[in-house]
């Protein structure tokens, strides 16, 4: 069974002053797990922490997920980029550009596309699945925030991972679009078999998810089933 293992990690940007301390927990394959907490709790810092972009400040981890990808927040991402979505995609391909546009998605590990041909029919598909291959040649920076998370969530698809990390892929959407983004998250999870873990400040269904943590005084808890 695939699983992720964070023994007593703490994370943060100094020694001095972590944002978590001691966290301890297990993510196993199939999930759907979310993940919660004021803001400035460090929610942010776990997930980059566990995408590898941040270091852990003490502790391990023990991963063996095949392949992952990282979705940020699309309030931290400059889209006015002149490209279209289809070509935001392509760049995914290209494991140097990527880097240099961290805040578009990172990947722990990128499969092989052999050809142009197989890149078009990969972007074709994710874009199909995610709701907008009717919309793959407008410019990015014309997408709404929903249609933008679409985009991102497609371009993870691209490389296969059986790991998926967002954050905050609910906000600036209204009640409708997160019901719809939920929807698709729940399906694409379903269909892939793959584990999601998220971030929300959105009161969520539990239907909707398998897990709940939730971080609190630089440590973190879950939540059981039915309690809030």
């Amino acid at each position: 069974m695939k699983t992720l293992k964070i023994n007593n990690i703490s994370a943060g940007y100094t020694r001095q002053h972590p944002l978590l301390q001691d966290i301890s927990f297990q993510i196993k394959e199939k999930q759907i797990v979310l993940l919660e907490g004021p803001n400035g709790t460090g929610k942010t810092t776990l997930l980059r922490t566990l995408a590898g972009i941040l270091k852990p400040l003490s502790g391990t981890m023990e991963n063996n997920f095949s392949r992952a990808a990282y979705v940020p927040q699309i309030r931290n991402m400059d889209h006015s980029y002149p490209l279209s979505v289809k070509e935001c995609l392509q760049m995914t391909a290209v494991a140097g550009f990527t880097e240099r546009l961290q805040n578009f998605l990172l990947f722990f590990k990128f499969s092989r596309i052999n050809s142009a041909k197989e890149l078009d029919m990969r972007i074709d598909a994710a874009l199909k699945e995610t709701g907008m291959l009717h919309k793959k040649d407008i410019p990015l920076s014309s997408c709404s925030g929903g249609e933008l998370q679409r985009v991102l969530i497609a371009r993870g698809l691209l490389h296969n991972p059986d790991f998926f990390i967002l954050d905050e892929p609910l906000s600036f959407l209204d009640r409708k679009g997160r019901t719809a983004l939920l929807s698709l998250l729940k399906k694409l999870q379903r269909k892939k078999r793959m584990t999601i873990l998220m971030t929300s400040h959105d009161d969520i269904h539990e239907t909707m998810f398998n897990r709940k943590l939730i971080i609190e005084n630089k440590n973190l808890k879950e939540l059981k089933r039915g309690k809030k």
